[in-house]
């Protein structure tokens, strides 16, 4: 029993992987590269996608073609954004912000190494930065993610910046470790971090 049991809880954990790839990927995705990516048999991802299919996780490009994320996935994410949750209680402060300054106010929240946008509003200003919701970027190279790593991390300690990783997106990107330090006390000091095209150019 513990043993079919123990099967049961990895497979839902796969299963929520290979759902996780298909909404991080910018377009539909094959089977083939999730299995990939994911590390599993083609024939598993298979049975595996096959199962969130049937639950409208995920959706298919014709019959047999490449996976997107699906209806129910939307329903299930969008009740964490509304409902009475973080995103509902600060819209109107983020209403305010965009008025105020002319320019998008974003509410992001952190999961792990990433930063997640769960609401928006745009502001007034010619010249705009779209974000979606769900969209998720790095903490290291973003400038929400330096100010969320600035105020979690007491100056000096460099254990949470010891633990992460730290990939190069651009020529701009902060790679290493001392020069996050230095950042995110440069952060500190301002009030406010800044992206100079450390995640994505232009």
């Amino acid at each position: 029993m513990r043993k079919t049991q123990t099967g049961r809880v990895q497979a839902v954990d796969r299963a929520l992987r290979l759902l996780e790839l298909v909404a991080e990927a910018a377009v539909p995705v094959s089977l083939s590269d999730l299995s990939a990516r994911s590390g599993l048999h083609i024939s598993t991802a298979h049975r595996l996608l096959s199962a969130l299919k049937a639950r409208g996780f995920v959706e298919q490009d014709g019959d047999g073609g490449r996976y997107r994320v699906g209806a129910v996935a939307f329903l299930v994410g969008s009740a964490f954004i509304g409902r009475g949750g973080l995103g509902r209680r600060l819209h109107p402060v983020l209403v305010d912000l965009a008025a105020r300054t002319g320019e998008t106010a974003n509410l992001v929240i952190r999961h792990g190494t990433e930063a997640i946008y769960i609401d928006h509003v745009v502001g007034t200003r010619v010249a705009k930065l779209f974000t979606e919701i769900g969209q998720r970027v790095p903490l290291h190279c973003t400038a929400v993610g330096k100010v969320m790593l600035a105020c979690t991390t007491p100056a000096g300690d460099a254990a949470p910046v010891a633990g992460l990783d730290l990939p190069r997106f651009t020529p701009r990107t902060i790679a290493t470790r001392r020069a996050l330090q230095r950042e995110l006390a440069a952060v500190r000091a301002a009030g406010y971090a800044v992206d100079r095209e450390e995640h994505e150019m232009g």
